[in-house]
């Protein structure tokens, strides 16, 4: 943090902690956002914590975008199928679209 930077990349950055670890971790990620204007790029396939502290999301599959948008509108409303068994997969529930 020393340097400043403006973007962060956090890939798999919380497996294999705690849940309160995990949270501490969560907030100190939302706090540096705020106070210090941080982008974070959080690769993760943890829906939960995605859906948490994320404004936009991006679906790779095979190294390929598929789909991109409001965090809240792609989760809610897949458009492909990997995001929508992925969705499916960690809520246990359908889509609402199909």
């Amino acid at each position: 943090m020393i340097l400043q930077p403006s973007i962060i990349v956090a890939d798999e950055a919380l497996n294999g902690l705690d849940m309160a670890m995990r949270s501490q971790i969560i907030n100190l990620f939302l706090e540096l956002q705020e106070e210090m204007g941080v982008a974070f790029v959080y690769v993760s396939q943890h829906l939960g914590i995605v859906k948490h502290i994320t404004d936009k999301v991006m679906v790779m599959h095979e190294g390929d975008v598929v789909e991109y948008g409001k965090t809240s509108e792609v989760l809610t409303n897949p458009q492909h199928i990997v995001t929508q068994r992925m969705v499916e997969s960690h809520f246990h529930k359908t889509p609402m679209h199909r």
